[in-house]
């Protein structure tokens, strides 16, 4: 199955072995809807959708302030030269570190980042449909970055930090 997405950002190949290589491949939206996620009964990017966005409402996020992305692992054998999708077997069993661009209208200086990710495919103990939330969610010099143990979709949601006074500065008592 396949939707309408856009690429927003590939990021630079990381060595793993060898010579073969991971990077990533970011696309905006659900760009593909892989067989056993749709068999899982997430067969439309609409209610891919849903679930992300009623879970990202759960952790206390806007409903309005986030973005759903297909990020695509992609792996060569040949340091760089040829690259395809990589596969379940191909995915690192420590998980792989992604960078998401910053959302328009976002920053790493003013904003808090919440990441969810959905499994497509069975793997690393989880079933297509299953949900993560990484925890090592923060805010990087090139975008969002986190670890996730699986392959696409993934929901990322923002809220702009609160401004906390300093202790000091303020109207106290004197006392």
């Amino acid at each position: 199955l396949s939707t309408d997405g856009v690429i927003v950002g590939t990021k630079a190949p990381g060595e793993t072995e060898g010579n073969t290589m991971i990077k990533q491949e970011v696309h905006e939206g659900i760009t593909e809807i892989p067989q056993p996620l749709a068999e899982a009964g997430f067969d439309t990017a609409e209610k891919i959708s849903q679930e992300m966005k009623e879970l990202i409402l759960e952790h206390g996020y806007d409903g309005e302030d986030w973005a759903l992305y297909d990020v695509k692992p992609m792996i060569s054998y040949t340091g760089g030269v040829d690259w395809e999708s990589a596969t379940v077997e191909d995915f690192p069993k420590e998980g792989l570190l992604i960078t998401l661009p910053y959302p328009q209208g976002t920053s790493k200086e003013r904003y808090t980042f919440f990441a969810a990710h959905m499994f497509s495919h069975e793997m690393n103990g989880f079933q297509p449909g299953d949900i993560e939330i990484p925890k090592d969610v923060k805010a990087g010099e090139e975008g969002i970055q986190f670890t996730v143990y699986g392959l696409s979709p993934i929901a990322v949601a923002w809220k702009e930090t609160e401004e906390v006074s300093e202790p000091g500065n303020g109207a106290g008592n004197g006392g």
